[in-house]
């Protein structure tokens, strides 16, 4: 198998095959985050858990997708520990969609999520487990310093990890490593006996990692299977500003010019692409996080000039970069769920 090695920025790289094209070959990477004292980032995971089944679609409905007699009944189930299943689909027109699991029978998959329209029969999809923080930076003191977090008494002294509500504009979870008892603890009741190494980490797999202001400089390592498709993230809802958290799901860094979010591919109808405007407040925004001032920066697609721009201005900001890692929060103005995708670099 070959490998990809990535940190930060890439370092050495590998052809890892044709974009959209389902995963046949797989690559493995890593990417390490740096947090220096007291600074927060958002975080997307570009990496994914290995394939645990691998289908063809014979039929679907709104929130599930059947494959005639393919599994185990409850095999798929949402449960404790280390047991939450995610659905890829990786050819046809929604390549790129990841969606829960909630259940499974012999021949379906039952989805949290709407797929956007009925699947043909023919599409291919793979399931894997969900990323927790169990699985993704370890179980024990030993597991989680290898993986560059700090583990401590006090959420102060460690690495946080944050999952943030964009709609509700808060967190609604923040654990962290509690050295002393050896398990993910809310960070406000760290003496409090409850585990969270199996909540769910998406998908998308983004999240907050946070610094304590005591913890000193941290690099958290994420490693995993190189993604080869694009991502296409659910946006919108019920009412207009709804707030979607995305995620560059490539290994290296894109702009926002080149990342697909305007006129995507597979799905460029005008729902389901960024809205441009000649003004950011009716247009959609995508806003970016500086965890090391605590400042974010807003963009929109002009629709005169093509060019994207800092909300309020009319600098062109083509090339403002999304870093391999790095997650942003998309602001949706209309009403309505879209489907936004991010395309691979390569």
């Amino acid at each position: 198998m070959k490998k990809t090695v990535i940190t930060g920025a890439l370092l050495a790289t590998a052809c890892l095959g044709t974009p959209h094209a389902s995963q046949t070959a797989r690559d493995n990477g890593f990417l390490t985050i740096n947090l220096a004292a007291g600074e927060r980032k958002i975080v997307a995971n570009p990496f994914v858990r290995p394939v645990a089944h691998e289908g063809t679609v014979t039929g679907s409905g709104s929130s599930s997708i059947s494959e005639s007699g393919a599994f185990t009944a409850g095999a798929f189930d949402e449960a404790a520990g280390d047991n939450k299943y995610e659905m890829e689909i990786t050819s046809g027109r929604h390549i790129g969609l990841i969606l829960p699991i909630l259940s499974n029978s012999v021949n379906t998959v039952f989805l949290n999520g709407a797929i956007p329209d009925q699947l043909k029969g023919g599409s291919t999809f793979v399931i894997r487990k969900s990323w927790t923080p169990g699985s993704l930076f370890g179980t024990n003191v030993g597991s989680v310093t290898n993986a560059g977090m700090k583990s401590a008494t006090t959420a102060n002294a460690s690495t946080q990890l944050q999952i943030l509500d964009p709609l509700l504009n808060q967190f609604t979870l923040s654990i962290f490593f509690r050295s002393t008892s050896g398990e993910w603890r809310i960070a406000s009741a760290p003496t409090t006996v409850t585990n969270l190494y199996d909540v769910r980490l998406g998908p998308p797999s983004v999240f907050v990692l946070a610094q304590g202001g005591s913890a000193g400089t941290a690099t958290p390592r994420m490693v995993g299977e190189v993604r080869k498709t694009r991502t296409l993230f659910p946006a919108g809802g019920g009412s207009s500003n709804y707030r979607t958290l995305i995620a560059n799901p490539n290994h290296q860094a894109i702009t926002v010019a080149t990342a697909g979010l305007f006129n995507t591919n597979g799905e460029s109808s005008a729902s389901n692409s960024v809205k441009a405007a000649t003004t950011a407040n009716v247009a959609d925004e995508l806003t970016k996080f500086n965890g090391q001032n605590n400042t974010t920066a807003s963009y929109f697609r002009h629709t005169t000039s093509g060019d994207w721009r800092i909300s309020g201005t009319t600098t062109p900001s083509n090339t403002v970069a999304i870093a391999a890692g790095e997650g942003a929060i998309l602001k949706r103005n209309s009403t309505g769920q879209a489907h936004i995708a991010i395309d691979p670099t390569f």
